[in-house]
């Protein structure tokens, strides 16, 4: 393995620690706000505002939530198992992209070659066949 891809990898693990540490962090203080008896009375409440807005007697007609708790702990509680694969799925394939990009233009600046002698030879017409 090179030092640039030993580089990347242990970024790679930093970036990883840091966004499962903070998801779990998110995760935790979402279950303490939201699942509450306060904050699903809080919740109710909200629920019967909007219904009585919905039938038009408020500044604006809202629809009425179908959810019988709050959708930020619905999230974080019953679908999070998901969330973080996915999340960091998608965290890697930026994170490596991005990686690889850097590499590129390092291996390029170490070429010895000037920008304009590079470009060239990205659209310069193929050599004649003999």
């Amino acid at each position: 393995m090179s030092r640039f891809q030993i580089v990347a990898a242990l970024g790679w693990l930093l970036m990883a620690a840091a966004v499962v540490v903070a998801m779990v962090v998110a995760r935790d203080l979402t279950l303490a706000a939201y699942g509450s008896q306060a904050a699903r009375q809080e919740w109710e409440t909200w629920r019967k505002v909007a219904q009585e807005q919905s039938q038009g007697g408020g500044p604006v007609q809202r629809r009425v939530p179908k959810s019988v708790e709050p959708p930020a702990l619905v999230l974080m509680r019953d679908h999070f198992a998901v969330i973080l694969p996915t999340l960091m799925v998608l965290l890697s394939c930026v994170y490596f992209t991005l990686a690889w990009m850097f590499a590129g233009v390092v291996r390029a600046k170490r070429s010895g070659l000037n920008r304009g002698q590079r470009m060239s030879m990205l659209f310069s017409e193929p050599p004649p066949e003999a």
